[in-house]
């Protein structure tokens, strides 16, 4: 009889034992669950703000305003959610100083010029008078004047326009094709 006591009393302790693991068990997973949870609506929603950018068209499209874009959007994508050039557009200027392939960066302002428009170009007023003036901006400027820099090739020019928008210009080490010798070159040439 006292082995059918010591040997329920095993079993009790046993089953006790399980229930506790399992109830600990569950508490857990839940924890896990709502953590992971939280984590994934924090990271969507910073990924959300991540995703668009937001770029403001003027001039001769059919619908200018602000719009917003995917991130890896290119300024043709802009003209196109704006409603495309208008039929006054200057295409003459549009075909010489617009790269429609280029990326678009967040806060852009992308202005199509009319017919017959005389357009002059904006000056930084940070630049008058400054060291800067002169500089090639390296997260505004377009293929042509990328490509009018030292050992700068258009190829070269479109890859640095690919991966704007910059920090600091020393970011250019990053690009294929440009080294340490070709940065030397430029790096007193432009500026961010």
């Amino acid at each position: 009889m006292k082995k059918i006591f010591i040997l329920v009393g095993v079993f009790v302790v046993i089953g006790i034992y399980y229930v506790y693991q399992n109830a600990r068990g569950s508490a857990n997973d839940i924890n896990n669950t709502l953590y992971n949870n939280e984590s994934s609506e924090t990271t969507e929603s910073v990924s959300e703000q991540d995703r668009y950018v937001y770029i403001d068209v003027a001039g001769a499209v059919n619908i200018p305003g602000v719009i917003t874009l995917p991130v890896d959007s290119i300024v043709n994508d802009a003209i196109s959610e704006a409603g495309g050039f208008s039929s006054e557009y200057d295409k003459s200027y549009v075909d010489k100083n617009i790269n429609l392939a280029e990326k678009v960066t967040d806060g852009q302002k992308i202005y199509v010029p009319y017919k017959g428009e005389v357009v002059v170009e904006q000056v930084n007023l940070n630049d008058v008078g400054s060291p800067n003036g002169g500089l090639v901006n390296i997260n505004t400027a377009s293929l042509s004047e990328l490509d009018s820099l030292p050992s700068i090739g258009p190829v070269t020019a479109q890859a640095i326009i690919d991966g704007r928008p910059y920090k600091k210009i020393e970011e250019l080490l990053e690009i294929t094709g440009i080294g340490e010798s070709t940065f030397d070159k430029i790096k007193e040439k432009i500026r961010i």
